[in-house]
């Protein structure tokens, strides 16, 4: 199998262990020693067993004659049962093995664990490839790890936790747990840069994403759902060398798993700390993707494969950095990869995975990928050494060691260091990619340590001299370990850090002053901040900001109210702020920023006014002085109807109704007749309709709304007012829908079918309307149908299965009758245009294929792998087999609404719910009256409902259709960026190549991808070798691009020899393309 192996030149591939002497290995780790710890598994994917009845082992591989391959292994521990990741910690081996996180230790030096014990647990077994993994030590001295879609639900130190999906931290002695951020899919990769950055890859389409902001900050935002993760690859597909099967997300990363990023130096400078492995085995390959950051953000871009194999076989799972520096890679070396879903005719095992003999039990191999210019690092022991080396460790070029130096600084819990420690925290130096990595270890740990929990002269001057060092993650660091107190507070002013010429500093600033004591001054040093277009524009600096504000929202909220160049990001930021407070228990500065609202930009009053309004209690009424009672009233006239909707509500809520009722009934009288006014402009018709609505309006408004949706009017304007109109939360609205159903649309009547599923009074309404024959079962789509059928309240569930099984439009239950009759329709041909147009008017509202859908429920794009069969099993019987991230939960809120779909995100305080229409709604936990998760998914049983069987045949005639072309990149081999002159000068204007955009391009029907040069920053182009003119002498005379597919043709999108020397009428030779074939032809 090596033989089919592939590596960048320079480097070679060596084999470390392999079978008989290890099999299965699902993952890998190192000690204090350099001992590599190999975890096994054969009970994976459906032999799920309690820990100690297991077949699965760790195994201890070491290398005692130095020849590069193991020969001494030694089971450290046996009984297993899955487990997934491991990490060397506090003397022991931090274990993660669903339902646990378990710790293993050697306590009399025999090689095997003798103390067992469980530090938590609380991980759901029913899908084994969806648990935790990537368990890492942190430079804060936390343990990270990731979780799949089987999530989490239990206790740790006291506390109740409960998430699915995502990145997660935790004390080493399972005394804290903290969930750090919802992730998109099942989430198997995860990475730190050398200062502390967070990366992570998940499966389907995901494979390289960052997180930016834990949820703990959005959590201390009250009313806020923050989302602190961001897909960051500019690129989706892979680049295999051989034959691949993908079952769910196809072309591209689907089982995309580990992140690490290079933090050693035995690879090239390129690689460090800019390249990540992320390891696809479907794709048999490692993939390489380059760190970009661009603000506070980062972007990765191809960077090709470290490792790729024509044995299809070959499956890489995980890539990590050793401590010799090379890079070790996990060959699961099987021929069946994927989990799930079941195929048809197979069955589900218990681990949810279907079950097939050709999953191999024996095979295993683990590589090392190794730069030949340089020498493989040495080995250390940090178990037999001196405090004085562990901290001279901190220094090692390796993270890998400065990491396990650190951590046994901590654990050892003597402060005796802490001078030598803070003699290297004061280097004022910079390492080679412009860090000091010595000193940023030196400040965790003397963090962990304990060195600035208590006020202490020497430890507040180091830190304050940190903050200022030249290099960013030292600045950085110092924040992170600066003691959550009011004197810190003035020592980030004091050092101008919110200015500072790096962004990440910037946002690490915010996200501390967001955990600090209350002070007027960091409010309006926020606020300055944001008043700057760089910080405006940035990813993460508002969101981080907000979060800042909201701990310091006095100083915050009056320096926006007193300031006159606020922009409307910057009010958003306000919005938020106010809602916070207004959601808060201390209202003893109100009076003070009421009374400066007739000061200030209405537009700034009325998004204080909107943030006060949306999180106000009902119940609550706050003790205002009569100025500012009087200010108030003196402001409502002057504000436009959205400030004085808002400032009504409050009024209603603080007891002030009478004050203001005037002017709302002259105000509710214009909104009615801009809403009726055709000469006005749609946006502003809908939006006097959604103020109507929030006015609690009777039964005359509503139906003056409703007037207005007839098929006469746009779409736009139409499905513009009713949704509007939903917004109500009239009794009376369920009845005025129904009264004007005839003048509804096809479309406008399943939009207002949504509306009326939204609260169990209206859904009533609704089903007496369809047993009287004013509604039609056919005006419910597919969803709606179900969603009635499986409603929460029981009895009105089974009313609507009762009604609609008397007009036929309840699905067979038995999906199997239901797929042999339509199955001899994958025999016939279809027309895939007009199954584009099946998919365009049914699929896409959830799914994707190409440019065109939602990416609610998976992406079809690549979806023609598959033969037809399978395509009509998930189209018609979808519950086959369930995914738990695309399970539809049900909320029902306190206030009665019902929202279904699939749960996107979730904090502490928040879920994110995205519905059937691809609506998101946010959903404060303490709002919930209830949540139930299905095992079915979101898409509904019973399209032999809805399509007619030529429409089936024709969708899969789409969803099978083969592309002509596969783009080959070019980012590799280019060699110079077409947005500078590529002649003469770099300055010339003319001898550039710009298109007005870099989407692909069609020419002669062939589909070309382009390379953005981003203004002249990537490389984008070929340019070769030429005597003539001052830039092609220094181009390279040839390139090699690798295409690793077979293929009729190459076509390529060019401007050849646009500067062709000699001209003459004979011609000359411009360009030559050699093509070298796999059997060695060229």
């Amino acid at each position: 199998s090596m033989k089919h192996l592939s590596v960048p030149g320079g480097f070679r591939v060596e084999l470390f262990a392999a079978e008989p002497d290890i099999f299965k290995p699902i993952t890998i780790t190192w000690d204090g020693r350099g001992r590599t710890f190999i975890a096994e598994s054969v009970d994976y994917p459906n032999d799920k067993y309690p820990d100690g009845q297991g077949h699965d082992r760790i195994v201890i591989a070491e290398d005692s004659d130095g020849d590069g391959k193991a020969d001494k292994f030694t089971v450290f521990a046996d009984k297993l049962s899955i487990p997934t990741s491991m990490v060397w910690a506090n003397g022991g081996l931090i274990v993660a093995q669903a339902p646990d996180i378990l710790f293993l230790k050697d306590t009399d030096g025999d090689g095997k664990a003798d103390v067992r014990r469980v530090l938590f647990r609380g991980f759901h077994i029913d899908d084994t490839h969806a648990g935790p993994s990537n368990l890492r030590l942190g430079l804060d001295n936390w343990i990270y790890a990731t979780v799949g879609y089987a999530g989490f639900e239990g206790e740790v130190g006291g506390k109740h936790h409960r998430f699915r999906q995502g990145l997660f931290r935790f004390k080493p002695d399972g005394s804290e747990l903290e969930f750090l951020g919802s992730t998109s899919n099942n989430t198997w990769g995860l990475g730190f840069s050398e200062t502390g950055e967070i990366f992570y890859s998940t499966a389907n389409g995901e494979h390289s994403s960052y997180l930016a902001i834990p949820n703990r900050y959005f959590e201390s935002v009250r009313g806020l759902l923050g989302r602190g993760t961001v897909r960051m690859a500019d690129y989706w597909k892979i680049h295999p060398l051989t034959a691949i099967r993908q079952v769910d997300f196809h072309d591209g990363f689907t089982a995309a798993a580990g992140h690490a990023v290079y933090t050693a130096r035995q690879f090239p400078q390129s690689y460090w700390d800019r390249i990540a492995f992320v390891a696809e085995p479907t794709g048999h390959l490692v993939a390489m993707c380059l760190l970009d950051k661009r603000g506070s953000n980062f972007v990765t871009h191809d960077r090709f494969h470290l490792l790729a194999s024509t044995d299809e076989w070959t499956a890489p799972i995980l890539a990590e950095v050793g401590p010799d520096g090379a890079v070790w890679v996990i060959d699961w070396y099987n021929y069946i990869v994927q989990h799930n879903p079941t195929p048809p005719g197979f069955a589900t095992g218990k681990g949810n995975a279907y079950v097939t003999p050709l999953r191999d039990k024996t095979h295993g191999r683990i590589y090392r990928i190794v730069n030949e210019t340089r020498k493989l690092s040495p080995k250390l022991d940090l178990d037999e050494t001196t405090p004085a080396r562990l901290v001279d460790a901190l220094k090692n070029d390796n993270m890998f060691w400065r990491l396990q130096a650190q951590w046994r600084l901590v654990a050892r819990g003597k402060s005796d260091v802490a001078p030598a420690l803070a003699e290297l925290a004061a280097d004022p130096g910079a390492g080679d990619t412009g860090e000091n990595l010595p000193a940023i270890h030196a400040l965790w740990t003397l963090h962990g340590l304990g060195a600035f929990a208590k006020p202490d002269a020497k430890m507040s001057t180091l830190v304050a001299k940190d903050l200022q060092h030249a290099s960013p993650g030292v600045r950085r660091a110092a924040l992170g370990v600066l003691p959550r107190r009011k004197e810190s507070v003035q020592a980030i002013l004091k050092a101008n850090l919110l200015q500072d010429r790096e962004p990440l500093v910037r946002r690490a600033a915010l996200l501390a002053l967001s955990e600090m004591p209350s002070s007027n001054d960091a409010g309006a040093a926020i606020h300055a901040l944001l008043l700057t277009p760089e910080n405006q524009k940035d990813r993460w600096l508002p969101l981080a900001a907000t979060c800042a504000a909201a701990r310091h929202h006095v100083g915050f909220l009056s320096a926006s109210l007193a300031a006159k160049a606020n922009t409307d990001s910057l009010r958003r930021v306000v919005r938020i702020v106010a809602e916070h407070y207004a959601r808060g228990t201390d209202f003893s500065d109100l009076s003070d920023l009421l009374n400066r609202l007739n000061d200030a930009d209405l537009a700034d009053a009325e998004a204080f006014l909107e943030g006060l309004a949306t999180g106000w209690p009902k119940d609550q009424k706050p003790n205002l002085e009569e100025a500012a009672r009087d200010a108030l009233a003196a402001l409502m006239p002057r504000l436009g109807p959205n400030g004085q909707l808002h400032l009504a509500t409050l009024a209603g809520r603080w007891g002030m109704a009478a004050r203001f009722e005037k002017a709302l009934a002259s105000l509710r009288k214009t909104l009615l007749v801009t809403v009726a006014d055709t000469k006005k402009s749609e946006k502003e018709r809908i939006e006097s309709a959604q103020r109507l609505a929030q006015m609690n309006p009777d039964r005359a408004v509503l139906d003056s709304l409703l007037a207005e949706v007839t098929p006469k009017a746009s779409p736009t304007l139409s499905s513009g007012i009713l949704d509007a109109v939903g917004q109500a939360t009239s009794p009376e609205l369920a009845p005025a829908v129904i009264e004007h159903w005839n003048q509804l649309t096809p479309r406008l009547r399943q939009m207002a079918v949504a509306i009326l599923l939204s609260r169990p009074e209206w859904s009533r309404v609704l089903l007496d309307a369809l047993d009287k024959g004013a509604v039609s079962a056919t005006d419910l789509s597919l969803d709606q149908s179900q969603q009635l059928t499986n409603h929460p309240d029981k009895k009105l569930a089974e009313q609507a299965r009762t009604i609609l099984a008397r007009g036929g439009r309840l699905p067979s239950p038995d999906r199997k009758k239901v797929l042999d009759e339509y199955m001899p329709l994958v025999e016939q041909s279809g027309n895939p245009r007009k199954g584009f147009e099946v998919f365009k008017n049914i699929c896409a509202k959830c799914h994707r294929h190409g440019d065109i859908g939602e990416t609610i429920a998976p992406n079809l794009t690549g979806f023609n792998v598959h033969p037809k069969s399978k395509i009509l099993q998930k189209v018609l019987d979808p519950n086959s087999s369930v995914e738990g991230n695309y399970r539809q939960y049900t909320v029902t809120t306190k206030a009665g609404r019902v929202i279904n779909g699939l749960l996107a995100a979730e904090t502490q305080t928040a879920f994110e719910i995205v519905d059937a229409e691809a609506k998101r709604h946010i959903v404060l936990r303490d709002d919930i009256e209830e949540m139930t998760a299905s095992n079915r998914t979101i898409m509904p049983e019973g399209f032999e409902k809805q399509l007619s069987k030529d429409d089936i045949v024709n969708l899969l005639e789409f969803l099978t259709a083969k592309d002509k072309y596969v783009p080959i990149p070019l980012d590799k081999v280019a060699t110079i960026s077409s947005a500078q002159g590529m002649f003469y000068s770099t300055d010339a204007r003319e001898e550039r190549l710009i298109f007005r955009d870099w989407q692909p391009k069609t020419f002669q029907d062939v589909p070309f991808l382009l390379i953005d040069p981003q203004r002249g920053r990537v490389k984008n182009v070929i340019l070769l070798y030429s005597p003539n003119g001052a830039i092609p002498p220094k181009m390279p005379r040839s390139v090699t691009l690798p295409c690793n597919t077979a293929a009729r043709a190459i076509h390529l999108l060019s401007g050849v020899s646009g500067w062709g020397y000699p001209a003459t009428e004979k011609g000359t030779v411009s360009l030559i393309v050699r093509l070298h074939y796999a059997d060695g032809k060229t």
